[in-house]
Formats: C-alpha cells, structure tokens, sequence
C-alpha cells in the first residue's frame, strides 16, 4: 500500500498550493491571474506551478492524494472546495475579458503583436544572413590568397567556386531583403 503513496516534494508542494490559496481567499485583490485561471479545473489547479513558492505540477491523482495529506481538515473535499470559490469569484472578470477579447480592436491588436514580432525574427534572421555571407566571402578569400600552398587546396577550391557563386548568394539576399 505504501507503493501509492504520494512524494514528500509533491505532498509538501499541494501543502504549499495550499496555503497560496488560503492566502487568495482571504485577500482577493492580491490573487496571483495564472492561480485564478488554473482554479477553473482540478487538472488545471493540479498542473499549476510556481517554482519561487515550491508549487510544482502534479498528475491529477498525485494531487488528489497529496492533498488528503497535505490539507489538515477536509483533504482534498476542502481544497476542491476552496478552488471552486476562488474560480466563482473570478468569474465575472473572466468574462468580461473574454468579451473585450473577440472585439475586433483587441483582435487587431493582437494580429498587429504578432505582425511586429515575426518582422523582427526577419530582421533577426537577415543580419545573420549578411554576417554569414560576409564571413563566407573572408574564408573564400584567405582561401584563394594560400591556394598556391596546396594543389589540391587549389583544385577543391576550383570546384567549390565552379558550384558555389558568391555574388549570386548576395544578389538572391539583395533581392529578398528589398521584398
């Protein structure tokens, strides 16, 4: 039977959860917004983390088990409990941000996010584009400036160029970065 058992980590996390939510009962200003939302689920509420406060995520039954130990009078009943009420009482917020969310400027504003990010990560990923072609083009030349020392340097180095032409590289990243 003591195969079943939950960790002492995971009992003395859902003791900590625990206590956090307490906390959020009797001070409902100061309630964290990633604890309300995980307190819409018991499989929310149990993969819930907050590493600074010793909560890490459990599997559901875990959770269910730790909490009989880990919460003195009720166990898991009372913790539910208190996760229901925690989630009743953020309700009408959740709403209301639901609402403003399908508006057609808060989805823009979003669209407009993801828009700036992804032309960032092509900025990003063109000045890589450049550094490398540059760094591409010096090995090329201190390759051409010691191709005298080997013949077979000189012959591998013929037939890299024969493939690869540099200054088409560098017209086809011109191109792109104008598009």
């Amino acid at each position: 039977m003591d195969d079943h058992l939950p960790t002492k980590a995971a009992i003395d996390s859902v003791r900590n959860l625990w206590f956090e939510l307490l906390a959020a009962e009797r001070s409902p200003t100061s309630v964290p917004p990633d604890l309300l939302a995980a307190c819409s689920t018991q499989e929310k509420l149990s993969r819930y983390r907050c590493y600074e406060k010793s909560i890490l995520p459990l599997s559901l039954n875990t959770f269910k088990a730790a909490a009989q130990i880990a919460v003195e009078n009720g166990g898991w009943g009372r913790l539910d409990d208190i996760r229901r009420k925690l989630f009743r009482r953020s309700e009408p917020h959740n709403l209301a941000r639901r609402k403003n969310s399908r508006r057609l400027g808060s989805r823009l504003a979003v669209a407009q996010q993801n828009i700036n990010h992804l032309e960032q990560s092509n900025q990003q990923l063109l000045r890589g584009r450049a550094v490398l072609l540059h760094a591409y083009s010096d090995v090329l030349a201190l390759l051409r400036k010691h191709q005298s020392l080997s013949p077979l340097l000189s012959e591998q180095l013929r037939e890299h160029e024969a493939t690869f032409d540099i200054r088409k590289l560098s017209e086809a990243e011109t191109t792109s970065v104008q598009a």
